[in-house]
């Protein structure tokens, strides 16, 4: 639009029925609270007939009094608000697949407590997330595999560039035993000290298909 189109228009003229509400409160604690400085985001029709994202600084002219009017600065967001909101779509889908994936990811420092643990985990082995905070292998892990996993921290904070793959039985929360892959490495490459990404898979199932094919032979 040209400046004489706009000349003499309200904001419910070409601004989306939904958001006009919103502008009009802004206009109506303005007016009440002289001086103060408002933020508002709205949608507004262009010429073309899209849609437009606009965030609206406005005061009153006076700050003691609104009768002069008000002063409002208003920038076009678009582009952001769709790059927000496709951020938003892909964090959202993330979290869909850590949450229902097979396996779980998690961090652990250099003595190997849990610092960061995937939300899947409650599912496979029945804890939430935040009963394993904290946790290190000779809390939850069977007596006999800790050795093991302790000789894997080492060996993949004196190897920070390579991959280390451990085995090892966990206790479910029921009081089972699973079995479990990790494959870890440095969260930050080559930098051990950030902590340590440890993928897990339960691979209970293959390890007693494995016995029972052993113990038939």
């Amino acid at each position: 639009y040209t400046p004489a189109e706009m000349l003499g228009t309200r904001p419910s003229d070409n601004m989306h029925p939904d958001d006009a509400p919103r502008v009009y409160e802004a206009i109506a604690h303005l007016a009440a609270h002289p001086g103060e400085v408002t933020v508002t985001r709205y949608r507004t029709r262009h010429k073309d007939g899209s849609w437009r994202v606009h965030e609206t600084f406005a005061r009153t002219l006076d700050p003691h009094s609104a009768d002069a009017g008000f002063v409002a600065n208003s920038r076009d967001i678009t582009e952001r608000v769709a790059a927000e909101e496709a951020l938003a779509q892909r964090e959202a889908h993330f979290r869909r697949l850590v949450e229902h994936a097979s396996d779980y990811a998690m961090i652990v420092d250099e003595t190997g407590a849990i610092t960061y643990i995937a939300p899947s985990v409650e599912r496979l082995l029945g804890y939430t997330p935040e009963e394993v905070l904290g946790v290190r292998p000779a809390d939850l892990l069977h007596p006999d595999d800790v050795p093991g996993v302790e000789t894997a921290i080492r060996e993949v904070i004196a190897r920070p560039h390579e991959t280390i793959l451990v085995t090892y039985r966990i206790r479910h929360k029921d009081g089972r035993w699973r079995w479990m892959e990790n494959v870890a490495n440095s969260l930050v490459p080559g930098d051990p000290t950030r902590g340590l990404l440890a993928n897990c898979r339960d691979i209970t199932e293959r390890v007693e298909a494995e016995r029972a094919l052993r113990e038939k032979d």
